[in-house]
């Protein structure tokens, strides 16, 4: 087992932009492991090896959800969506809308923790008069806990405290130190708590609710 340290590791969070950032139109996906995307040969350019794409209105598993793009014009006006599998979809897929992230638009957190917590899932009482009897509850995505010092001058830092209020959601990026892969979540944050005290740094934390289970893509 491969053991490593959380020092390195590098956290980001989408800005919101208005207005919204450009979908392209999807032609294609293939129905594997990973999907290979198609879209015209006038929009590929607007992808790049890395970028995070969110895809949406294909009316498949990958709804909602956020990729790393690889082996982008490799073949032609296509990209793979790293971390995805379709392997197990029959359904032809046409339609649909890709949206890159821009480099720009994921700003760089220094904290002091991060903390993901998926509770136990409450189970589903399905009592009857023959008998007592219970099944295993569906369990949530989850909730982000973060940490750190304050700097009202940090562009992240002030990103979160605006979300706390405009109820967006947003993507968060782990990148694990090391190349040992990264970590993907779409999350809406619902709070943000500031702390001063004599003779201590100024500190803050925050919490956010996990829309879709995260994709992790190790190495």
């Amino acid at each position: 087992m491969t053991k490593f340290t959380a020092q390195g590791t590098e956290v980001y969070l989408q800005k919101y932009v208005t207005p919204a950032p450009i979908g392209y139109n999807v032609t294609g996906i293939s129905n594997a492991k990973p999907a290979v995307v198609t879209v015209a040969s006038s929009d590929i350019t607007h992808f790049s090896n890395g970028q995070l794409v969110t895809i949406s209105g294909t009316s498949s598993a990958l709804d909602g959800k956020t990729f790393p793009a690889t082996s982008v014009g490799t073949p032609a006006d296509t990209f793979a969506l790293e971390g995805s599998d379709l392997s197990g979809n029959t359904t032809a897929i046409n339609a649909g809308k890709a949206t890159p992230l821009a480099a720009g638009d994921l700003l760089r957190f220094c904290l002091s923790s991060w903390e993901w917590e998926v509770e136990a899932a409450d189970a589903i009482d399905v009592t009857t008069f023959c008998g007592s009897e219970s099944l295993a509850g569906t369990p949530q995505p989850g909730n982000i806990s973060i940490e750190g010092f304050t700097d009202l001058d940090v562009a992240a830092q002030t990103e979160w405290r605006n979300a706390v209020f405009d109820g967006q959601r947003r993507v968060m990026e782990i990148v694990l130190p090391g190349d040992r892969g990264e970590i993907i979540l779409p999350v809406t944050i619902s709070g943000y708590t500031l702390t001063m005290e004599t003779n201590e740094a100024v500190s803050f934390s925050g919490e956010a609710v996990v829309n879709e289970v995260p994709l992790f893509i190790t190495d």
